[in-house]
């Protein structure tokens, strides 16, 4: 005996049939059905039949067969993407399984997709490229006569053309089915972005403080729908598993005299790229121009080195503040001294020729935390 709920026993006449709520005609039929290939399934002890709307439509080989088919109908309806607690499917055909079967079984598989595919109604369809009779006919399982009984006007001679509009007939369900499900599902909270003030950090920058986590909520729902439309739908209950966490962010407001740009920070020609040379790594740039060309702060900070060292010659570091800062090198003289705040612009030194050096230069630097950048990507030259 079948043991899903859908199907009921009718003692009297001894055959299993689909229960129905909805009265036969409220959902359109399809336009007309085309035969399957039926093969032959081993082990055919005990067989039924199953009937749609009283017509016979296929043969199992057994009642164990026909159970499979049954449970693989109720999943074919039920929502792959959720957690399906009940569900109610309701055909607008009866469908009734009686013992006895005729010759020429089908599997389980092959009695689902029968009437799954096994209708066909009247639809247009645009070509998306050139093809021939043939292989439209092939696509929509026709023959080319029916497609041109379908289209009078088409040249079985011709190549069918891009974009032109042909009538077929397509594949459809033999049934419809109104299902009512009850399901649960999780979805995500999202998290809260708060910000806070934190005058330490200069204006510009920002860090995050605690990192935000999405919550997850459980909805257990009931829906009606045809397939995937949704008739209706309305929310049963509601429970929080995980709560939100909020992302905080702490936003600078400690004014410095940095803008967060660069500007050239002399006059001259590019005469050294950033990156290899000489067998070493070059971490700036070199500006060539005479002897005494002013050199300006890229941009505004506090100088923190206003010293000779070494192969630098006399060196000038400007911290910008802002995790930036920024070098000059092989200086002639100095215009600045450590702790001084200095303006964009501002000059800071004179261009010369100290430390290793084998002309009059600037020997120009930016670094991010420690690390060197080529300053050509802030500056141009």
């Amino acid at each position: 005996m079948l043991k899903n709920k859908f199907f009921k026993q009718s003692l009297s006449l001894g055959i299993l049939s689909l229960s129905l709520l909805m009265p036969v005609g409220v959902l359109a039929q399809a336009d007309r059905p085309v035969d399957k290939p039926q093969e032959i399934v081993d082990n055919i002890d005990q067989p039924v039949s199953l009937y749609l709307q009283g017509d016979y439509f296929c043969s199992f080989p057994n009642q164990e067969e026909a159970e499979t088919f049954e449970e693989k109908l109720r999943t074919y309806y039920q929502a792959k993407d959720k957690e399906v607690l009940s569900i109610e499917v309701d055909f607008d055909q009866e469908l009734e399984i009686k013992k006895g079967g005729r010759k020429n079984y089908l599997s389980a598989d092959q009695a689902l997709e029968a009437l799954m595919e096994g209708g066909q109604r009247l639809a247009y369809t645009i070509l998306e490229k050139d093809q021939t009779l043939e292989d439209l006919a092939q696509l929509y399982q026709m023959t080319p006569e029916e497609v041109l009984d379908l289209n009078p006007h088409l040249d079985p001679q011709e190549l069918l053309s891009q974009g032109q509009v042909i009538q077929v007939y397509e594949a459809v369900p033999m049934v419809k089915a109104q299902v009512q499900e009850t399901f649960r599902e999780e979805v995500l909270i999202p998290f809260e972005r708060i910000q806070t003030e934190d005058p330490n950090l200069p204006i510009g920058q920002s860090r995050i403080v605690q990192e935000g986590q999405n919550g997850i909520k459980e909805i257990t729902s009931k829906r009606l729908r045809i397939g995937d439309q949704v008739l209706s739908q309305y929310v049963l209950s509601e429970r929080i598993t995980q709560e939100a966490n909020q992302e905080i962010v702490a936003i600078g407001t400690k004014e410095t005299l940095a803008t967060g740009s660069f500007i050239n920070p002399t006059t001259g020609y590019l005469s050294s790229p950033f990156g290899p040379r000489w067998g070493r790594f070059h971490y700036g740039i070199d500006i060539a121009n005479g002897v005494g060309t002013p050199i300006l702060a890229a941009d505004g900070g506090k100088v923190i080195r206003a010293e000779y060292a070494g192969s630098y010659g006399n060196l000038i570091v400007i911290d910008h503040g802002n995790g930036y800062e920024s070098r000059y090198a092989h200086c002639s003289a100095f215009d600045v001294s450590v702790g001084q705040e200095v303006s964009q612009g501002q000059t800071i030194g004179r261009m010369g020729s100290t430390g290793r050096s084998t002309g009059s230069h600037l020997h120009f630097e930016v670094r991010d935390h420690g690390t060197a950048l080529n300053p050509l990507n802030f500056v141009s030259y």
